[in-house]
């Protein structure tokens, strides 16, 4: 019998056929959040009624299978006091290549890491735990996606959720235009098979430009309507978390200069240059993104910029695909006006963690 992702089952329900009337159905939000963000607990707390599920990026596995860390008190009291199901992620540590690899080379290691996490899953209060394992080489592939299911299966066992974030991609096959991105990025994502495994994949449709790079849209709507489309050919629209940016990227380049250098910022850090002389503007309706340009100290500047336009641009690309939810890194970064669009215009899905337990 093909087992139905439960977390999603109520949201999947409402997205039938004899509900394709409803222009807005309820969306499953999980948001990502950092604990080195001193803003972080308060906007928690004041929008917690607007958050599904709260994703803390607190733990982390070394080249042997250990694995550390823990929920924050203030996002388990928030959550408890909320109804807001705590979903952790597992990372490599520090996204270290090698950490990952030997840990899929050896089953002893994997079988520690599992066991550690359904242990912090209980201790803390958790729905289960979301894999966010990257910078892993296309090869291991197949070594990745059976760890994936021995750790469902345990996960499932105990009546615990096993999520994923995934890298987007729009292809199956390599990119002969970015190469590096598929072979230690995005090609060791086995779409179809894991999207039967985890209960569902959160699809990391950003960044579109990166800041080593040059200016663009952190995550256009042309470039996530090329994604939506491959992901749909590969995993079942009710497991599927739509990834969506909520921070911007700011390039500049000395005077002479052919190399940008970006950085990543919130939204907050936007208020020094929004509507100051001599800064250029504009917010591109087909891209559903923001840009300002201007020129300081002899250098230029380029901001792409994601706030509550942005988010509803996204938004309606969920509504239009029948999209259960979304999953946005993360929070502190966004437009505080987005809130208020989530509050009204969108509703968000509320629900007892306990339900959605196996």
């Amino acid at each position: 019998m093909k087992r139905i992702p439960l977390l999603f089952l109520g949201v999947a329900a409402c997205l039938q056929p004899a509900a394709a009337a409803v222009r807005k159905t309820p969306i499953v939000s999980l948001y990502y959040y950092v604990a080195s963000d001193p803003a972080a607990p308060e906007i928690l707390k004041r929008n917690a009624r607007r958050i599904s599920i709260i994703a803390p990026q607190t733990f982390s596995m070394d080249a042997e299978g250990f694995i550390m860390g823990e929920v924050p008190p203030e996002v388990k009291q928030v959550a408890h006091e909320n109804r807001v199901a705590i979903m952790p992620l597992v990372t490599n540590r520090r996204f270290d290549q090698r950490t990952m690899h030997a840990v899929l080379d050896n089953p002893k290691f994997q079988d520690r890491a599992i066991r550690y996490l359904l242990y912090y899953a209980r201790r803390d209060g958790a729905v289960g735990f979301q894999f966010d394992y990257e910078n892993i080489h296309y090869t291991y592939r197949d070594k990745f996606t059976a760890f994936t299911v021995k750790a469902a299966r345990a996960f499932h066992r105990r009546g615990l959720l096993l999520t994923l974030a995934v890298v987007g991609r729009s292809r199956h096959e390599r990119d002969p235009e970015k190469p590096g991105g598929w072979d230690n990025w995005s090609g060791v994502y086995d779409y179809r098979r894991l999207g039967r495994v985890a209960d569902f994949l959160s699809i990391m449709a950003y960044p579109e430009h990166s800041a080593s790079g040059q200016p663009g849209s952190v995550g256009s709507i042309p470039w996530m309507e090329q994604i939506v489309k491959y992901t749909l050919s590969q995993v079942p629209r009710a497991k599927i978390s739509w990834g969506i940016p909520v921070y911007h990227l700011h390039w500049w380049r000395e005077a002479g200069q052919e190399k940008w250098r970006g950085r990543s910022h919130k939204f907050a850090d936007l208020g020094g240059w929004m509507g100051r002389e001599g800064v250029r503007n504009e917010f591109d309706e087909t891209l559903g993104s923001g840009r300002l340009e201007f020129t300081e100290n002899d250098a230029s500047h380029v901001i792409w910029y994601e706030d509550a336009r942005s988010l509803r641009a996204k938004l309606e690309l969920i509504q239009r695909h029948r999209l259960p939810g979304f999953s946005a890194w993360r929070l502190g970064q966004e437009d505080p006006a987005s809130w208020e669009l989530l509050g009204t215009e969108y509703p968000v899905r509320r629900f007892a963690p306990h339900r959605y337990r196996r």
